[in-house]
């Protein structure tokens, strides 16, 4: 993709747009500070068996916090030291925590048996803050994604009770890519475009931003493993009934996808960035409340990437699937909008990178507002730069398909 300049002016208009455009898409349910199911809602707290080795004291950047006192826990000594691997506690905005300061080794390693209790919970709870801020991230990210590779053309969109009643529209010769209906959204109610933007594209939560999560998930320090389900799920709050040219499909005809994450305190979390098409606002739970609220059966459990590697497998010539040979247009169509997602990876990868941000200073080390800040620049940037590039990918559909298929 050629490198895309923005001017000031640019970025300034994409980033008010696109805090429009999220606003719109969260209607009030996403917050940075927010830790979707924290402990208060799996249940009793974790208990802390397992010894965490004591960290060498670590200079750390003075933080104006007139209720912190910099005085060493063991001899009261003033120092600005303190014990690494909670030295972000302050950032915990739903628990008032306060860093532990030490002046020297000695005195951090004779305070340990005191402190390593309430040090680990504060990783803890700093890992499940980082986990909500990625989760949150993603799924902007996976928003503005589908808004550009939207791939079907609607003709009407009614309720019928909590079904939402969908009928596909005409396809102009050679447009793989219809474009999101804004005009039909516009006086349905808010949910309806998160449900359109979700429906009947499950998997490319892990194919078409794999690069994202592996960067804000999988490749982190505070994710120990993650997981790819396909699942069936229950009815949700909402349904829908689309009635396409080849006959009506129906919401709970589909399989879904989930991720399970597993964070160094060993819970289990599950991240469902399409739960949106069943009426869902909620997109990260414990495991357990998952598993007891909206999973019906496990259909399978693979490795992160495995979905993405299968794609690019049938999505070749004479690929299969359990259906049998994937048609031309089809398989257009999903190298369109690859290349779309390609380009929101390289481009959003590319703002942390420019900003001075890795993927643990973006969720562990920022205030919430710096935070939120951050994210929309990145991500305003991003879009920008995928629009444009969708420009090109719908001019030049024909050879792209033919590059593919060679």
């Amino acid at each position: 993709m050629a490198d895309s300049a923005l001017s000031t002016t640019d970025l300034e208009t994409s980033f008010k747009a696109l805090v429009a455009c999220l606003d719109e898409l969260d209607n009030g349910q996403l917050s940075l500070s927010r830790i979707s199911g924290d402990a208060d809602d799996e249940g009793p707290h974790p208990t802390y068996d397992s010894l965490l080795t004591p960290i060498e004291a670590t200079a750390v950047e003075p933080t104006p916090n007139t209720e912190e006192s910099r005085s060493c826990a063991v001899c009261e000594a003033h120092t600005e030291r303190c014990c690494k691997a909670c030295s972000h506690a302050s950032l915990l905005s739903k628990h008032v925590q306060k860093r532990t300061y030490y002046c020297s080794k000695p005195c951090q390693e004779a305070h340990w048996q005191d402190h390593k209790a309430s040090c680990k919970n504060i990783r803890n709870l700093l890992d499940r803050q980082s986990l909500s801020r990625a989760v949150q991230f993603l799924q902007r990210s996976f928003y503005i994604y589908r808004e550009a590779a939207f791939d079907l053309s609607i003709k009407s969109i009614n309720f019928q009770g909590n079904t939402v009643v969908i009928h596909e529209g005409p396809y102009v010769d050679n447009e793989i890519l219809p474009g999101f209906p804004h005009d039909l959204v516009k006086s349905q109610k808010p949910e309806v475009k998160n449900m359109l933007l979700t429906m009947m594209s499950c998997s490319d939560m892990f194919i078409q931003i794999e690069k994202l999560c592996a960067l804000l998930l999988k490749d982190t320090k505070y994710v120990k493993k993650i997981e790819e389900l396909a699942v069936v799920v229950g009815h949700g709050p909402l349904n829908w009934h689309f009635h396409r040219h080849q006959g009506l499909f129906k919401s709970e005809h589909f399989p879904h996808t989930a991720y399970r994450v597993t964070l160094r305190d060993q819970s289990k979390w599950a991240i469902d960035l399409t739960a949106a098409q069943y009426g869902y606002a909620a997109n990260l739970l414990p495991w357990k409340k998952y598993e007891q609220t909206r999973l019906r059966r496990i259909l399978s459990i693979s490795s992160f990437g495995t979905s993405s590697i299968q794609a690019a497998a049938v999505h070749t010539p004479g690929g299969l699937t359990p259906f049998g040979l994937v048609n031309e247009l089809s398989t257009a169509i999903w190298h369109a909008q690859r290349e779309i997602g390609k380009a929101l990876e390289m481009d959003v990868i590319n703002g942390l990178k420019g900003r001075g941000l890795t993927a643990d200073i973006l969720l562990a080390a920022l205030p919430d507002g710096e935070c939120a800040t951050e994210m929309l620049y990145v991500l305003a940037a991003g879009k920008y730069a995928m629009e444009e590039f969708k420009k090109y990918v719908q001019q030049n559909t024909a050879k792209l398909f033919k590059e593919h298929m060679a």
